[in-house]
């Protein structure tokens, strides 16, 4: 049987260690032999970045009776607070630029 390679993207504050990591029993079943690849994103997020998309989810974690700041904790979701994105995506409300 080979072994097949599946590139992964992982999200918004996110780095490459845990989603190549996810453990075969949260991946569930498979017939199929693969390993996942994930880099971190290009853009190093602050940790103030990530406690705003912390608390921007925190609302919809609430409706659902979880606690965000559990759920995204280092060794869980974060990896010793390194926060990565794919693009800066902090813009000026008023001139559109990149900040």
């Amino acid at each position: 049987m080979t072994m097949s390679t599946i590139l992964v993207f992982h999200g918004f504050t996110m780095n490459g260690a845990p989603c190549s990591g996810i453990s075969t029993t949260r991946r569930g079943p498979s017939r199929f032999r693969f390993k996942l690849v994930a880099s971190d994103g290009g853009y190093a997020m602050s940790y103030a970045d990530a406690m705003a998309v912390v608390h921007f989810v925190s609302g919809a974690n609430e409706d659902k009776g979880k606690d965000a700041m559990a759920w995204f904790a280092d060794g869980k979701f974060w990896d010793s607070h390194q926060h990565s994105d794919w693009i800066d995506s902090t813009t000026d409300e008023d001139s559109g630029e990149k900040l």
